[in-house]
């Protein structure tokens, strides 16, 4: 705490540090242009997939064990992804989880 006090804010940022600031900051620019032009399902898919890929790969680079459970995720995951693509949503169509009788009307 002293040194930051007396040498500032940023005391001890290296350029690995620098990189992992960068890396989430377009992490978070690419967040708000998927939630932007897709929608949230899509995004929670996209991070799913991102989630398995990197531990799919880690379990090579950095010798991760991938465990049954971990599999069963994976495979759900899956699942959902390519019922999610195989029945899209129709426009037109109510996407409610009320009755078609009961309407609520937006101002």
């Amino acid at each position: 705490g002293n040194k930051v006090m007396k040498n500032g804010f940023m005391f001890g940022y290296d350029w690995q540090v620098w990189c992992v600031i960068m890396l989430h900051s377009v992490g978070g620019i690419l967040v708000a242009a998927v939630v932007k032009y897709a929608d949230n399902i899509l995004k929670g898919f996209a991070t799913s997939a991102a989630i398995v890929l990197s531990a799919i790969i880690s379990s090579y680079t950095m010798h991760f064990s991938i465990t049954a459970s971990f599999c069963f995720g994976s495979l759900q995951v899956i699942i959902a992804t390519v019922l999610y693509s195989a029945f899209p949503h129709k426009s037109g169509t109510s996407s409610s989880l009320l009755p078609s009788f009961i309407s609520i009307k937006s101002k």
